[in-house]
């Protein structure tokens, strides 16, 4: 997920009047210090596993809040919320699939290095 999807969370939630300042999204929405997005946005990095947690995790709260008084605000809440989740969601398989790749090659390398080892054994 790139920068944009949070620079997207924090113009719908500007539109929503639910954050005032880009300060407050990435202290009290991100929990993290105010020029978070920026750094991102400067070494060019991802938003990490555990602010979008923080992110779906607090979307939710407030779609809960707004459930039953506006119900156009909750579903815009529950749509940012369930883009956090699938995007933690692949990054998660990614992480376990390269894991998994990564130890398949290394057997494979091993097997071939006892291969050869075992054909100069018999030459």
């Amino acid at each position: 997920m790139a920068i944009n999807f949070l620079d997207e969370v924090y113009t719908q939630l500007e539109q929503l009047d639910l954050v005032s300042s880009r300060r407050e999204f990435c202290e009290q929405w991100l929990g993290r210090a105010e020029g978070y997005v920026r750094t991102l946005r400067f070494y060019r990095y991802q938003p990490s596993v555990d602010v979008l947690s923080v992110l779906a995790n607090r979307l939710d709260h407030y779609a809960r809040h707004f459930s039953k008084s506006d119900v156009v605000v909750q579903e815009r809440l529950e749509t940012l919320k369930g883009d956090c989740w699938r995007d933690i969601e692949q990054r998660s398989r990614l992480a376990w699939m390269r894991a998994e790749a990564s130890r398949s090659r290394e057997r494979r390398q091993g097997d071939d290095v006892e291969t050869q080892y075992k054909e100069s054994m018999n030459g």
